[in-house]
């Protein structure tokens, strides 16, 4: 209410408005974008079994079976491809969502959002390391036997752990904009040194 009786007006929403501000945490690096990424990583790895499928099929000598491959390339093609282009699309309305915010500096702070950024860092590297290590035990394997193996195994071992891999890469890297987001819309900057102490100047 106002000092007239006249109740107040309603906080603004809209692309700038004060309420998008207190949401926009959640939308760069809030719970469902990490489920979402998690996803996208479970989506791939069903996408490129698919295709590992494909490549077993042209392995196999059989004719019937390989007419199955372009099949299972075109299912594999089918899921990989929505789900690296959704989180694409997704990303830009995110950073287009939160570069609204630099119009209303006070609502800016609500951005940090120090929890979400730890669960992304270690959700991103499990993924990141996990990828790594299933790409390179698959190699290892492939190398360790005669003749290396049937292909298809390391196809799909090390497309697999490269799923993984790039969904913890791509984890980290919407961190690493969130934090340099928040760096510019909060003011925080390195106060410059004097020459002579090495201790930051006082305005």
């Amino acid at each position: 209410m106002t000092q007239h009786g006249h109740p107040s007006p309603a906080p603004a929403r809209g692309p700038h408005g004060a309420a998008d501000l207190q949401e926009s945490p959640y939308r760069a690096v809030g719970p469902g974008r990490l489920l979402m990424l998690w996803g996208a990583a479970a989506a791939g790895l069903v996408g490129w079994s698919l295709i590992g499928l494909a490549v077993a099929s042209v392995e196999d000598r059989d004719p019937y079976v390989v007419l199955f491959a372009p099949v299972y390339t075109l299912l594999g093609l089918g899921v990989l491809l929505p789900a690296g282009i959704g989180w694409a699309r997704t990303t830009r309305r995110d950073r287009e969502a939160a570069g609204a915010a630099a119009a209303d500096p006070a609502g800016a702070a609500a951005l940090r959002a120090p929890r979400l950024v730890l669960a992304w860092r270690l959700s991103s590297g499990v993924l990141l390391a996990t990828g790594a290590a299933l790409a390179l035990a698959a190699a290892a394997a492939a190398a360790s036997r005669a003749g290396g193996g049937p292909y298809a195994e390391l196809v799909h071992g090390i497309g697999s752990g490269a799923v993984l891999a790039a969904a913890g890469l791509a984890g980290l890297a919407r961190v690493r904009a969130h934090r340099r987001r928040v760096r510019t819309l909060t003011g925080r900057r390195r106060a410059p040194r004097s020459a002579s102490t090495g201790r930051p100047r006082r305005g």
